[in-house]
């Protein structure tokens, strides 16, 4: 009988875990080899941003369209190592977390790549391990591009659909430890980054404002990984209405009152305009049009609650803090529009709270050479 008790008891055990097995193997859309066609290929996202990812290597294609039509292409073309040839594949679409992956083992390691299409910023967002150095190249390609530019850590194109309808097409890097060359065809080149991610959002208008708000929101959620950020759901996405701002140059926001201008002494002694204020926003001006490229200012007032300390060096915003200190009959918190480098960063601020601007900065100029 007690022999009888223990083997059922074993078939009950092998049962549950082929059932358990069976479990994870239904969660998971997986292939062992690239996409032909657009029917084998993976798909993820919705109405808004949407990828199909056929998991080519080493020259990598992924199609980015709204769920209707396809807006462009993007292809990475990667360098192998010397010697090196592929010893097993994998890819395909976890269900329960809506992450696809491709996996591509070399003989001198693995190559991971995650990617997620995110409902909250309406982005796409692609991950490469930090296991091998990378060596790519990353082209932004469409049928209907008017214009595609690459400047440091991002590539802009700008088109019009054959219905009339414009769109642009912002792709960022996020980098690993390596650099990053911007190259004469719109192109970016990675060299020898450990890990790196790439943020896409696509909008159906010719101005990058809403664009690049939602690539810049997203790059600064995703500092804790893709594993953290993709939890993020309940954020209502980014619409073209939100985005108030013009450009950095602006004088007013519609709707808003005359912009201000805050004038510091730097370092060298002297004096000229350095912040452009609105309600809620600070812009922190391009300082090649100062006299000097490069130098600092200190405890700099800004919104009557806001002490600014920065520093500049050919042009572009290096580092500082910011400190919000708000009077009696202001809010203990609140939301402010910051504008470095171009770049516009929504940042909540709680009274006495000092933020280093470094926290923006590496994200907008990384290695870069």
């Amino acid at each position: 009988m007690l022999k009888k008790l223990i083997f059922i008891c074993a078939a009950l055990a092998g049962a549950a875990v082929s059932l358990s097995a069976a479990a994870a193997k239904a969660d998971s859309l997986t292939f062992d080899k690239p996409a032909r066609e657009a029917a084998e290929a993976v798909k993820i996202g919705g109405a808004l941003t949407a990828a199909t990812i056929y998991g080519t290597y080493p020259d990598e294609h992924i199609e980015i369209n709204d769920g209707e039509t396809n807006l462009s292409t993007l292809t990475i073309y990667h360098s192998v190592p010397l010697g090196s040839r592929i010893t097993g594949y994998r890819r395909g679409l976890d269900s329960s977390t809506d992450v696809a992956f491709t996996d591509i083992d070399l003989t001198n390691g693995r190559i991971n790549e995650k990617y997620f299409a995110s409902p909250a910023d309406s982005v796409l967002v692609m991950t490469y391990s930090d296991e091998l150095p990378l060596f790519c190249t990353i082209v932004l390609k469409s049928d209907y591009a008017g214009e595609i530019k690459s400047f440091d850590d991002r590539i802009t194109m700008k088109g019009t659909l054959p219905g009339g309808s414009d769109f642009t097409t912002i792709l960022k890097v996020i980098p690993g430890a390596g650099n990053i060359t911007t190259n004469p065809d719109a192109s970016l080149t990675l060299n020898y980054m450990k890990g790196a991610t790439l943020v896409i959002s696509t909008v159906k208008s010719a101005e990058p404002d809403l664009a690049r708000l939602r690539v810049f929101r997203a790059s600064l959620r995703l500092s804790d990984g893709l594993d953290a950020y993709r939890l993020i759901a309940n954020d209502a996405p980014l619409e073209e209405e939100q985005v108030t701002y013009t450009s950095v140059a602006a004088p007013a926001v519609a709707g808003q009152p005359e912009a201000t201008d805050i004038m510091a002494t730097d370092a060298e002694g002297h004096t000229d305009v350095v912040l452009r204020t609105t309600t809620d926003r600070i812009d922190f001006l391009p300082f090649s049009a100062t006299r000097s490229a490069d130098g600092e200012a200190a405890d700099v007032e800004a919104l009557a609650a806001f002490k600014i300390s920065f520093r500049w060096e050919k042009g572009n915003v290096t580092g500082g803090n910011i400190s919000y200190y708000p009077k009696d009959y202001m809010a203990q918190e609140t939301d402010v529009d910051l504008i470095l480098n171009g770049e516009l960063h929504r940042v909540h601020f709680t009274a006495g709270q000092t933020i280093p601007l470094e926290n923006f900065v590496d994200l907008v100029r990384p290695f870069i050479q």
